[in-house]
């Protein structure tokens, strides 16, 4: 996976550095810390199937009341919409940060989730809300 390094002051602010770790040693421990967790496994699968334009894969990993809400249709005109702008496919996924602890966390979910979706000269993202059974419960489309 290729990983692009955005802003690396926001990435890694609030992440323990010792004086020997570069901003760029930092995000890069972030990011493969965040990709080793199950809801960075599970954002990222859910990205690069969007990234794949495999809208009826994403569409499967969706909790139930999501699905219903969200054809893969749906999924795809919001992922087109969110990449327009770019004039260029998607080429990488790479989950950046997870949390299990956040306001808004209710009984049975697992854990939260911000992915980016990257391509040339574009960084774009979902943030994701995966369910104690590995459903995702909830989509918000663009960096935050």
């Amino acid at each position: 996976m290729r990983i692009i390094l955005p802003s690396i002051a926001v990435l890694v602010m609030g992440c323990p550095m010792s004086e020997s770790t570069s901003p760029e040693q930092a995000a890069q421990e972030q990011f493969e810390a965040a990709a080793e967790t199950p809801v960075g496994v599970i954002g990222a699968r859910f990205a690069g199937h969007l990234v794949a334009k495999d809208f009826e894969r994403a569409s499967e990993m969706l909790a139930p009341s999501l699905r219903d809400d969200s054809s893969p249709t749906e999924l795809g005109s919001r992922y087109e919409a969110m990449i327009e702008y770019a004039g260029v496919p998607a080429e990488s996924v790479q989950p950046v940060t997870t949390m299990t602890d956040w306001p808004g966390k209710r009984p049975g979910d697992q854990g939260w989730v911000y992915v980016a979706i990257d391509g040339q000269g574009f960084s774009e993202g979902v943030t994701l809300i995966v369910t104690d059974d590995g459903g995702i419960r909830e989509i918000e489309w663009g960096r935050p």
